[in-house]
């Protein structure tokens, strides 16, 4: 394979996982819908919440470009969904079940930006170290 062949398997690699985490979002968004019970406005900024950890895999897998990068991303986006079907599996066990609709985005949220800032500084010294030095 050729330079330009892995890099163009590399982009579609991040394409897909992109258009995956916009997909996955709006699985879990219109699940959370079909849970709910009216329009309120607490369901919409809980929509946003629970759709933010899959915008942000989006993003990164938009602006990081390095195959350890997408590497992170991937992971992080399969952490991400475990942990959303387990939260929106156990809504109807308890009482307390919809409580998870409102921290597991947040621990997703704070979990997906620190794996992400991992896969920034992978991408950050990947192509660091694939750019020749002036001085050398």
């Amino acid at each position: 394979m050729q330079t330009n062949d892995v890099e163009r398997t590399r982009l579609r690699f991040g394409g897909v996982l992109g258009v995956a985490s916009l997909i996955i979002a709006l699985a879990f968004l219109c699940w959370m819908l079909m849970l709910s019970s009216g329009g309120l406005v607490f369901v919409f900024v809980i929509g946003g919440l629970v759709a933010a950890p899959y915008l942000l895999i989006w993003v990164a897998c938009r602006v990081l470009r390095s195959g350890g990068a997408r590497f992170v991303i991937a992971g992080t986006l399969v952490g991400c969904c475990l942990l959303g079907v387990y939260a929106f599996g156990t809504v109807g066990d308890d009482a307390q079940g919809g409580l998870n609709l409102v921290f597991a985005p947040i621990y997703q949220l704070v979990g997906s930006f620190m794996l992400l800032t991992l896969a920034a500084v992978t991408d950050h010294f990947w192509y660091r170290q694939s750019v020749p030095s002036v001085g050398a």
